[in-house]
């Protein structure tokens, strides 16, 4: 009975062992893990001060160039009167474009200055046209009765406040002066 006993108890001594091994390998793999997760907590806390530090010289800058940027784009809005082309061209030199609405929340934006704001489309050859060549189509936020090419001279669009955010462009005479919108990724 002996043997029988001894076996148990080596068996029993073995278990233990791989048991003792085991827990020392899970407490080092647990102590890797929280100094691994206090590195990412002081990494996060660096990123997230350094985000606050860059969102608030990005401000700086914003203000002090004029352009105010949204999730994908930024805006620059005239403080003075062009021509559309006028307009167009100095939007060339700030390094975007007449603005391109291609969203209701962008229109609503653009609107909700409610002056007479130049954007970027125009007609060419008979076709309402964006800055960059695509085609209006169908598309747009024309009010009622818009574009009618009153005179025959209407070939360039401005937002021009009615009440409905939604429905506020005019074509108009290009050689108006309106203020205007500008338009840059970011």
């Amino acid at each position: 009975m002996g043997t029988k006993h001894t076996a148990e108890r080596d068996l029993q001594e073995m278990n233990m062992d791989q048991l003792q091994l085991t827990n020392n390998n899970l407490t080092q793999e647990r102590d890797h893990f929280q100094a691994r997760n206090t590195n990412l907590t002081t990494e996060k806390n660096y990123l997230m001060a350094k985000n606050t530090i860059l969102t608030a010289e990005k401000e700086m800058l914003q203000k002090a160039s004029g352009w105010r940027c949204s999730d994908s784009s930024c805006y620059y809005i005239s403080t003075n009167l062009k021509t559309w082309s006028d307009s167009r061209q100095h939007c060339m030199d700030l390094g975007g474009h007449l603005v391109i609405i291609d969203s209701e929340e962008e229109q609503k934006f653009v609107s909700g200055f409610k002056k007479r704001v130049w954007i970027g489309a125009m007609k060419t050859e008979g076709t309402w046209t964006w800055v960059d060549g695509k085609v209006l189509g169908n598309a747009g936020y024309w009010a009622k009765g818009e574009p009618n090419d009153s005179g025959g001279k209407e070939n360039c669009v401005e937002i021009k406040f009615r009440g409905d955010p939604l429905n506020t462009w005019n074509d108009g005479t290009c050689s108006l002066t309106n203020i205007y919108f500008c338009e840059k990724a970011m």
